[in-house]
């Protein structure tokens, strides 16, 4: 996902640093995806009853999404723009900030 590849798959440019991003990995477990799917079918979509990992996995990517303030942090997690680029922190890749500045001009 840290690549777009255009459409023609003429080209393909590296959107942010794979190694320096923040991210989470959903293990696969098939009792939850047979729940998943059993609600799907029955048009009954409920949290309850999954797998402890799960959850856990899930409040993990929420609070990356959706971070809520610390008592010491207020900010949570905050990510990456295009105004960091050159910081030390900064994820996203050095062609991106030729690819922001074209998609800028055309709109």
């Amino acid at each position: 996902m840290a690549y777009y590849n255009d459409p023609s798959m003429s080209f393909m440019t590296e959107l942010f640093n794979r190694d320096t991003i923040k991210y989470v990995s959903i293990p696969f477990e098939e009792e939850t995806y047979i729940k998943y799917l059993e609600g799907i079918i029955e048009c009954e979509i409920s949290l309850k009853g999954y797998s402890k990992i799960f959850m856990q996995t899930l409040k993990e990517l929420g609070q990356m999404v959706y971070p809520a303030p610390s008592i010491n942090n207020n900010r949570g997690y905050r990510p990456p723009s295009i105004k960091d680029y050159g910081e030390q922190r900064n994820t996203f890749s050095p062609n991106i900030d030729s690819t922001l500045d074209k998609m800028k001009k055309s709109f």
